[in-house]
């Protein structure tokens, strides 16, 4: 909950000093100083999260930039124009009272939130306001409000007949609320810093350095070897130009001029846990069946193997990321520092092909529609 309460930077200021500007034209040159202050932060973001040297992160900050000027700037303010619109369009119908109460009210709160999202802004004089909590409090109300606007909608095609003018405006108008409020749920800089990463990884899976592989040959669990000293001396040796980069959650935060772009939140981090495991879990699996039919010597075998590799990845990993030297951990660990730099450039290398294949589903819902803006 720490991001809940985190301090505004000069970047949260901008962007929404940016998205509640109502004049056009000031609109844009708002946008062109968010831009300027942002641009730099994202290269030097993209700089530290990547081993690659021949990546035009400049390129790719500028798209990432330019994509979310489309998103959160002018599609975001039309939908707000779009709902504004139809609010003043809408009429109840001539089905009873609680059909006029019920629109009343749903048109209300629609208009209430519309106006609270659209009119959102931080300042960094405002030290104890809990702002990310607002702004999650804004995107869980999406749903709520397309469900009634759905139940009213329901109710309207129920009693009306196709052929009455006026109750097909109600429809369109409704449905075009119903469709247009997600896109009014106030974005954060991590939305921006999401982006980023997206490219990112689309530039380097076109480049070939994300190749899908079979699960058996490249999951870290199963390719780590603490036994053969020189095995790692070998894997080390070849990304020796590029130092550790360790991109979790910690060193996310460190990296960006924004805290917000940590994107490996809570829950991507837990999926990203249980996919490092799944060798064990599936040998685990195995070992109880055979064991149910006779001794199992081998299933028992590669579980402990697993098990044990297991242990000293997780250990290797928290230890990183709270901040320990490889030295540090070496040393608990009784491994040399090149088999500690070995697990950890594995599971590096492991967390950036899982990314290119899961960042967008783990991190975002269409389907919920409500939070996609909004760091987890």
């Amino acid at each position: 909950m720490s991001s809940m309460t985190r301090t505004v930077t000069r970047l949260d200021e901008k962007l929404y000093a940016w998205l509640t500007e109502p004049d056009d034209r000031k609109f844009d040159r708002a946008f062109e100083k968010y831009h300027d202050e942002a641009f730099a932060g994202l290269v030097r973001y993209l700089a530290r999260c990547s081993s690659s040297l021949g990546l035009d992160f400049e390129q790719i900050a500028a798209d990432a930039l330019l994509k979310f000027f489309s998103r959160v700037g002018r599609q975001r303010r039309e939908a707000s124009g779009l709902i504004g619109n139809a609010l003043t369009q809408i009429r109840p119908l001539d089905l009873g009272s609680f059909h006029v109460r019920e629109v009343r009210r749903w048109t209300t709160e629609v208009g209430s939130f519309r106006e609270t999202s659209m009119t959102f802004k931080v300042t960094q004089q405002e030290e104890r306001r809990n702002w990310m909590a607002e702004i999650q409090a804004l995107a869980d109300k999406i749903p709520p409000l397309q469900r009634r606007g759905g139940h009213v909608l329901e109710s309207v095609r129920a009693a009306i007949s196709p052929a009455d003018d006026g109750a097909t405006l109600f429809v369109e108008f409704t449905v075009t609320i119903v469709e247009s409020l997600p896109l009014l749920r106030v974005p954060t800089n991590g939305y921006l810093f999401d982006m980023a990463q997206s490219l990112y990884l689309d530039e380097c899976k076109s480049r070939g350095r994300l190749k899908r592989r079979g699960p058996d040959t490249w999951h870290p669990l199963t390719r780590i070897n603490l036994d053969d000293e020189e095995s790692s001396n070998e894997y080390s040796d070849q990304v020796a130009a590029a130092p550790m980069q360790m991109v979790f959650a910690s060193d996310l935060a460190d990296a960006a001029v924004d805290p917000e772009s940590d994107l490996a939140g809570k829950d991507f981090c837990e999926k990203f846990y249980a996919y490092l495991r799944r060798p064990l879990d599936l040998a685990e699996e195995a070992y109880r069946i055979a064991a149910a039919n006779g001794p199992a010597k081998a299933e028992r075998k590669r579980m402990d193997s697993l098990g044990g590799k297991w242990d000293r990845v997780i250990c290797v990993l928290t230890m990183r990321i709270e901040g320990h030297t490889q030295e540090d951990i070496a040393q608990v660990l009784d491994l040399s520092r090149n088999q500690v730099k070995y697990i950890a450039e594995l599971v590096q290398e492991a967390y950036e092909q899982f990314s290119a294949m899961c960042t967008r589903s783990l991190l975002r819902s269409p389907a919920a529609g409500a939070n996609s803006y909004v760091e987890r």
